[in-house]
């Protein structure tokens, strides 16, 4: 495959959609590159435009957006006996550790995400699982301040996304019983 996009030899020219193109001995080589999977092109437009925080084409190709934040919507997916998860397309604002693990161990076939922190990368990539971002960070970072997000610190000493959800859910099970005794 070669690279899309402008080519070095012909600044003026932009490959179209779908064919890596190559220009040798004055003319352009193209192969089209297919994908059995639809595009992931409409997840992330409606997670663009829809205020929400993650869009998930399940197997059978329904649609749905999620809006809680941190890794709740991921959670609950994960806990449901519908197992919508497995084999979906995912797009997601923002997909750190914790949220890779959960999707690993959901079974998802593609991640897009907004912004990819760089230690969710080996869950994906040992699991197989095809992933693409609009940015690649070190890791993720709060909101509120510039300390690393929980949720990354929580899950680091894991070495595997099972190992990683285990962690996760004891630290929420340990948070809900601190709110139950104040």
């Amino acid at each position: 495959m070669f690279p899309k996009g402008r080519l070095r030899e012909d600044p003026a020219f932009i490959c179209a959609g779908g064919l890596d193109c190559i220009f040798q001995k004055n003319r352009y080589l193209c192969s089209v590159s297919f994908s059995p999977y639809p595009p992931m092109d409409d997840l992330i437009r409606l997670l663009r435009s829809s205020g929400c925080s993650l869009v998930l084409r399940d197997a059978q190709g329904h649609t749905t957006t999620h809006s809680q934040r941190g890794v709740r919507d991921l959670l609950a997916l994960l806990d449901a006996p519908s197992k919508r998860l497995h084999g979906a397309d995912v797009a997601d604002k923002v997909v750190g550790r914790a949220a890779a693990a959960l999707m690993v161990e959901g079974g998802v076939r593609r991640v897009w995400a907004e912004v990819l922190s760089r230690q969710a990368l080996p869950f994906f990539e040992q699991a197989g699982i095809s992933y693409d971002a609009a940015s690649i960070v070190e890791g993720i970072v709060r909101r509120t301040d510039d300390q690393s997000c929980p949720l990354e610190e929580i899950t680091a000493p894991a070495r595997t996304p099972a190992e990683a959800e285990t962690l996760l859910r004891r630290h929420i099970e340990a948070m809900r019983k601190i709110k139950q005794t104040q």
